[in-house]
């Protein structure tokens, strides 16, 4: 009897607790710029510009900028990779598929051209972010888990399913620096830097049949894949709302999940880098006006 009971247990356990997969997510971004943030988030030389910051505004759709989001996870136990093409994020930034917003076209647009990978062994407590380059190879930015701030999650009683899959719900309030974490992460050039919120809250749904701690963004560390996620955000007058939900999901995978390769930095250095890139578009598109 217990020779059956443990020859059952070795034929359950890889697919109970070994699961693996990807998944791809699509979603949106939208926006509400106030005049308050714009001042605030502008260079100091732009935004005394009071003609260009009307025109900025005048441009922007009264329901805000709707923009598409997009991600793609990979899992295997407790390791995860997830990643975004940046320039997928932000279409024809000043050439029609966002708002005209004419002083920042060209070098924007150069800027977000790029795909970001974040490696996460939430065994081991490991991250290892690429983050792009004016290289060939993107650089490489090692650190501990305790510096993602992860979520601090409330798990709420309700039921559902989504592609087939029982999900649970759960929420959380990201704190400021959690938040600029999150918004640093997902641009890998700290364009999220520097966002004081007001108050950001953050609903998934995940699913225990996918015993992974994987999810979107950073919102990951829970007892099962995350499957959608919804967030809202308020600071100096402004919102955005955040959504995805996965599109496709396999369980399968075609190669190991491994963290990515490149030049090796401190995250310090890279923002210096990043800081040096900012004044150089900033040059440049002064020089467009």
């Amino acid at each position: 009897m217990r020779t059956c009971l443990l020859v059952a247990l070795l034929v359950l356990a890889p697919s109970s607790f070994a699961q693996e997969g990807a998944i791809e997510y699509q979603g949106s971004q939208t926006i509400q710029f106030s005049r308050e943030f714009l001042l605030a988030n502008l260079p100091e030389e732009m935004a005394a510009d009071s003609a260009m910051v009307e025109a900025m505004l005048a441009n922007m759709p009264a329901d805000g900028v709707t923009m598409p989001m997009n991600w793609s996870t990979r899992f295997s136990g407790q390791t995860v990779t997830g990643g975004t093409n940046l320039a997928d994020m932000m279409p024809g930034l000043g050439g029609g598929g966002a708002p005209a917003m004419t002083p920042f076209s060209g070098g924007m647009e150069q800027m977000i051209s790029a795909t970001t990978e974040t490696f996460i062994d939430y065994e081991n407590g490991i991250v290892v972010s690429a983050a792009p380059s004016f290289m060939e190879e993107p650089y490489i930015i090692t650190q501990d888990l305790d510096s993602l701030l992860l979520p601090e999650w409330e798990f709420v009683d309700q039921d559902s399913t989504l592609k087939g899959f029982a999900v649970r719900r759960a929420v959380t309030d990201l704190s400021p620096a959690a938040l600029e974490n999150m918004m640093s992460g997902m641009s890998a050039a700290g364009m999220g830097g520097g966002m004081e919120a007001e108050s950001a809250r953050f609903e998934v749904w995940y699913t225990p049949d996918l015993p992974s701690p994987a999810g979107p963004m950073s919102l990951g560390g829970l007892p099962g894949v995350v499957l959608h996620m919804r967030g809202e955000v308020s600071m100096q007058g402004s919102s955005i709302v955040m959504e995805l939900s996965a599109d496709s999901i396999t369980t399968t995978l075609d190669s190991p999940v491994a963290p990515p390769s490149g030049m090796p930095i401190e995250a310090e250095d890279y923002m210096e880098i990043m800081k040096l890139r900012m004044e150089m578009m900033q040059q440049q598109m002064q020089g467009n006006q």
